[in-house]
């Protein structure tokens, strides 16, 4: 199981988003809440 950071700060050009839990080297991000506490997620599919 790799190691999550929650929370994790990520900035995507000017913007700033936190990734609920985000395991940095496989590049693996698992959202909580999703779409509906964050309103539009693709932003992260540039990440």
């Amino acid at each position: 199981m790799p190691r999550f950071t929650r929370q994790a700060l990520v900035r995507v050009g000017a913007r700033t988003i936190y990734l609920d839990m985000f395991a940095e080297a496989e590049r693996v991000n698992i959202e909580l809440d999703g779409a509906t506490s964050h309103g539009h997620l693709a932003i992260l599919d540039s990440l």
